[in-house]
């Protein structure tokens, strides 16, 4: 069952610093400092990934009535979608408020003067369990936004081989492979918060839930098109039509901004040599004219032979 879009925040119950055995104190102090990474991560990423969006969202807007039917246009409605989803997870208030529940009680004022002081409490395992279930749900949201974008991808660039509305395809481009990267990077930040709940739980006392692992290759259910060409702007950018899948074959799978394919030399046409190639074109000559001189040329009517033809 896929994880709820909103969920109610539980209430926050701590423990006193004092009544925590000492020598959980130091498994406390690495996990705090492992959450200020976090954060630190998610105010540089997140910031970006609403620009990339605001940007996304104009063009979206001024193209919608004259592209809305297009395939490309719906790769792009899905990746607008998805990027919001992103943003609307609150990443960054998730990690300060794991992180404010070693100092201050739900209710309080918070001060980021305090983070540089000694933790006084430590909070219970419902409140982790929470932010634990919620970073899961955005590792898989950021999963499947990765490949969605790899989707929009594979649309703009066969919509580019047309050459129409090349301003607009190329601009798409540069905004789906940023948000990529973005969200590349993110996914990392999610996998060190992952890991940092999962020694808190420990830590409590509790069992762990099951490691979350950011699985690079999405599974055989969702491949991304293969890739052809080293380029953006090469002349085979992307294998067009569907084959059967063959797990021997080169693959890639995520990144659009950073594809380049490793199969190309299995589609490259043989070199045949100059002289082997003027022979045949003068082969072929020669037997256009033998075809030529076989036709008899049929005698043009004039207007006597149209009257006197019959007689």
């Amino acid at each position: 069952m896929p994880a709820a879009r909103y969920t109610r925040r539980p209430t926050l119950s701590s423990t006193p610093r004092h009544s925590v055995s000492a020598s959980h104190h130091p498994k406390f102090d690495a996990i705090l400092k492992g959450l200020r990474a976090c954060a630190r991560q998610f105010s540089l990423l997140l910031p970006c990934l609403h620009d990339e969006l605001r940007i996304l969202e104009r063009l979206y807007y001024k193209g919608l009535n004259q592209h809305r039917t297009a395939l490309f246009w719906r790769r792009i409605k899905e990746a607008r979608r998805l990027g919001q989803r992103l943003l609307e997870t609150q990443l960054l208030a998730l990690t300060d408020d794991l992180r404010y529940a070693f100092y201050v009680e739900d209710r309080n004022e918070r001060n980021p003067k305090i983070l540089r002081s000694v933790w006084s409490q430590v909070p219970d395992s419902k409140f982790v369990n929470y932010i634990f279930e919620r970073t899961r749900s955005s590792m898989e949201l950021t999963t499947e936004s990765r490949i969605r974008f790899a989707n929009a991808y594979h649309s703009l660039s066969l919509m580019m081989q047309t050459g129409a509305f090349l301003q607009l395809i190329l601009t798409l481009t540069a905004i789906i492979s940023r948000l990529d990267a973005l969200v590349a990077e993110l996914s990392v930040a999610l996998e060190t918060l992952s890991n940092s709940l999962s020694a808190l739980l420990e830590a409590l006392g509790e069992k762990a839930a099951k490691t979350i692992q950011q699985r690079c290759d999405p599974g055989p259910s969702h491949r991304v098109p293969r890739f052809e060409g080293t380029s953006l702007l090469g002349k085979s950018l992307w294998q067009q039509g569907e084959e059967p899948f063959d797990a021997d074959a080169e693959t890639v799978y995520m990144a659009p901004s950073l594809i380049i394919s490793t199969a190309v030399a299995r589609h490259t046409p043989r070199l045949v040599p100059a002289a082997a190639v003027s022979k045949r074109s003068r082969e072929q000559t020669q037997e256009v004219k033998k075809s030529r001189m076989k036709v008899k040329k049929k005698k043009r009517n004039d207007e006597i032979d149209d009257i006197f033809g019959s007689m």
